[in-house]
């Protein structure tokens, strides 16, 4: 057993086996042909695979890494910079009011990477506790990626979440909107979208939450959107088409500034579509 992975109490602990042939799940070389394999448990943590979790260092590798054991993965009281993560499997996600910080992109700095995705069939996924933020870009008008981009599952449950200064400027008119790509969350050709208790705050975009069919692989696309709130949001629009949606006990404030050079007045629109 070890007691941490970069140095002792990092949260990096963990439990492994010494053998002598290469394990097919994770494991460490050592010395003289011999492995050690990692004891998996119901959950993992980035730092068991080396996050320094310092909202500096990119922690990507390591995230990615604790997501390919096909484990629940839990997120301590820490700051973790990545992105780029793909899902392949059902999984809990798991904070202790953990900030999830998206890299930036390389080609702009104005845009973030998509930090989730998923298009694998039929799958549940499941966010809870967890701080998504980021930070306001001065001018953009180019289209950003989803935070969370996913296609294809079974069930998406956003719970106890807060989306906080996750900012850009796209096609804010949202008779205009045609695709996903201005949104914060999508969830495509997903059976039953959950969202609850979760707070977005200061976010600006062409969509906050976009639910909608792609293809006619589903018969049925629900929606659940209860007790949330949404605070000061640019724009904040909740884009469903499907065929039952619940949304109720949310609440949407927001403030009028005097400087006009500096809107912050949010624009609710609810668009809600039967197929």
């Amino acid at each position: 057993q070890t007691l941490g992975y970069h140095e002792v109490n990092d949260g990096g602990d963990a439990i492994y086996q010494i053998v002598d042939t290469r394990p097919q799940t994770v494991y460490e070389s050592i010395f003289n042909g011999l492995y050690a394999k990692m004891i998996l448990g119901n959950y993992v943590t980035p730092e068991q695979f080396g996050a320094y979790c310092d909202g500096v260092t990119d922690d990507s590798f390591a995230v990615i890494k604790a997501f390919s054991t096909g484990k629940n993965v839990f997120f301590s009281r820490k700051t973790y910079l990545f992105s780029n993560v793909t899902i392949s499997n059902s999984v809990t996600v798991l904070g202790n009011n953990a900030v999830l910080i998206p890299t930036t992109n390389e080609s702009n700095a104005n845009r973030f990477n998509t930090m989730f995705s998923a298009v694998t069939p039929d799958i549940n996924i499941t966010f809870k506790n967890l701080s998504f933020k980021w930070k306001k870009a001065a001018s953009d008008t180019s289209y950003q990626y989803p935070l969370i981009k996913v296609s294809n599952a079974e069930q998406l449950t956003i719970i106890g979440c807060q989306f906080e200064d996750i900012y850009y400027v796209g096609a804010t008119n949202p008779s205009t909107i045609e695709n996903s790509e201005g949104a914060i969350l999508t969830a495509n050709d997903v059976n039953k979208t959950i969202i609850e208790n979760t707070t977005v705050k200061t976010c600006s975009g062409d969509e906050i939450i976009w639910i909608k069919p792609v293809s006619k692989r589903r018969e049925n696309i629900n929606a659940v959107i209860v007790g949330n709130t949404f605070i000061n949001n640019r724009i904040t629009v909740i884009d469903f088409i499907g065929n039952k949606a619940l949304v109720r006990d949310n609440t949407y404030t927001f403030e009028v500034k005097k400087d006009a050079t500096k809107p912050s007045c949010s624009l609710v629109v609810l668009r809600f579509n039967a197929i």
